[in-house]
């Protein structure tokens, strides 16, 4: 969500901000002393995305270990070779980047399995 930058930590918050009159703030915890912060023009220095208020207390987590449901065992286990076989061929600074950026996330799962229903579309624009 929101990027990492040398010796500070971007801060995560659920904000109800449907009710608020007033603005919020962007928290950042600095985990290096003695040391400059700069943000370049127009790099990003906060994201954010609206959640629906009371969703998060409809949720109900349960824990329980992967191997209670042996398809998705299964599943996890062939993309994480596949990740890692991905991963050892590539090098570089970033491994990850090639193997993500040739995956497709939404609608990934085995042809057999139910696919879940794509986005809508792309997120509105602020108004100014």
């Amino acid at each position: 969500m929101n990027r990492f930058k040398d010796a500070i930590q971007p801060m995560s918050a659920l904000i109800e901000a449907d009710w608020m009159p007033f603005t919020f703030s962007m928290n950042w915890q600095i985990t290096r002393a003695d040391i400059t912060i700069t943000f370049e023009k127009g790099e990003p220095f906060c994201s954010f995305f609206p959640v629906a208020r009371g969703l998060v207390e409809r949720c109900e987590p349960v824990l329980k270990p992967i191997s209670d449901d042996p398809a998705l065992q299964k599943s996890y286990w062939a993309s994480r070779m596949t990740r890692n076989a991905a991963v050892a061929g590539q090098g570089g600074d970033s491994p990850f980047q090639g193997w993500y950026a040739n995956r497709s996330f939404p609608g990934d799962a085995a042809p057999a399995e139910p696919q879940p229903t794509p986005r809508a579309g792309k997120a509105k624009p602020f108004r100014s």
